[in-house]
């Protein structure tokens, strides 16, 4: 199937691909915040608050990205098999390099970029030309480990029962997560170990996902979703007002992901309420599962680490914007940011696949061609 076909599979569930929109537009509410250059001194503004307020959102859109990933990987009941991790591999290596490379290249030219000759060869070539093996993606280096433990955590998760799900996700949470809390109240300081974020996003999201899938929610877990996802969504709202207090009241160093980082139980309580809560919804609509196939290639294009550096400080000027603007002006012009990169990309990616379709089609009945003339000459000659 080429890239350009609409891929509308039994397994395609419009409610999970409003799901996988909603939580690409997280992400990038997260980027308008977290990648400008804002300067607001000592005061704490209502939009330095909007910013701050802005940013919990993104690792919660990871969570829910993973958490879908799992249930669509692991739930299926056919064992994965090297077969399938190489096709979904290259499924996931062609978008990243297409864009990686053309990306680069349009900077280039435009000359957006300064590039040194000479050794070490630049990191804007590195990064660009190897966006996999140069970590110029963090999100696709973590799917792509993902995918080679896959065959192994499949087997792993099935042998699991209901009991010891529940038990390694409660132990993981009192074990990486609920100790980085206790030191920070006691201590004034907070850290969580080393690797554990990513630990979360391989391990524990894809788990919950797989554990939404065998085990699916009943009436009463709806009403647990309801009620955790109104109660982390309140403590997102306070996050930022809680840290201005400690860091005025008591000169405590708190770091803005206090809340927010993947492995908080406040980010796995509302990726999980969100995914119950959404995916219970019934409907079916073409566009929104095309749409939700883009996903992807959004975050290639607007994460870029060269169109990132433009586009929120040098073209957009985010940063001067919330300083200056009022909090109503400057929440419409958050609204109408994400919704323009949200759209744009969508169209980029969109053409790309309809070009690679035709280019397919075209090289297809090409190469028909040159084999149907050569068996006809094979035939004249004989």
């Amino acid at each position: 199937m080429s890239e350009g076909t609409i891929r509308l599979s039994k397994s395609r569930r419009s409610s999970i691909e409003l799901l996988r929109i909603i939580a690409m537009l997280m992400i990038i509410l997260h980027h308008f915040a977290l990648h400008s250059t804002t300067y607001f001194g000592a005061n704490f503004t209502i939009n330095a608050y909007l910013m701050q307020f802005f940013q919990s959102f993104g690792k919660v859109g990871v969570a829910i990205f993973f958490i879908i990933t799992g249930y669509f990987m692991f739930g299926s009941k056919r064992p994965n098999s090297r077969k399938d991790t190489t096709k979904r591999l290259l499924r996931l290596a062609r978008p990243v390099w297409f864009y990686a490379w053309t990306i680069f290249i349009i900077f280039a030219t435009l000359g957006m970029i300064a590039l040194h000759s000479g050794f070490p060869i630049d990191s804007n070539i590195t990064r660009s030309i190897l966006p996999i093996i140069s970590d110029t993606y963090w999100f696709v280096g973590s799917y792509i480990l993902l995918y080679l433990l896959s065959p192994f955590l499949k087997r792993w998760f099935d042998a699991l029962t209901k009991r010891k799900i529940i038990g390694l996700l409660v132990t993981a949470i009192l074990l990486f997560n609920l100790p980085a809390y206790i030191n920070f109240f006691l201590n004034g300081h907070f850290s969580t170990f080393t690797g554990v974020d990513s630990l979360y996003i391989i391990l524990i999201y894809p788990l919950l996902g797989y554990f939404f899938h065998r085990f699916n929610p009943r009436h009463k877990d709806i009403q647990l979703a309801i009620l955790t996802l109104c109660a982390t969504l309140f403590a997102f709202i306070a996050g930022p007002l809680f840290r201005e207090f400690f860091i005025n009241q008591f000169g405590v160093s708190v770091p803005g992901d206090l809340f927010w980082n993947a492995s908080s139980v406040l980010c796995i309580g509302f990726a999980a309420s969100a995914f119950v809560l959404v995916s219970r919804l019934n409907f079916t609509s073409r566009f929104v599962n095309y749409l939700g196939g883009l996903m992807f290639s959004i975050y290639l294009i607007h994460d870029n680490f060269l169109v990132r550096n433009w586009i929120w400080d040098k073209f957009l000027h985010v940063g001067t914007r919330a300083v200056n603007y009022s909090p109503a002006e400057f929440i419409l012009f958050a609204v109408i940011t994400v919704l323009l990169i949200f759209v744009v990309c969508s169209i980029i990616e969109a053409l790309r696949r309809f070009f690679v379709s035709r280019i397919m089609v075209l090289s297809h009945f090409i190469s028909q061609k040159f084999i149907s003339c050569k068996l006809n000459t094979a035939e004249t000659k004989q």
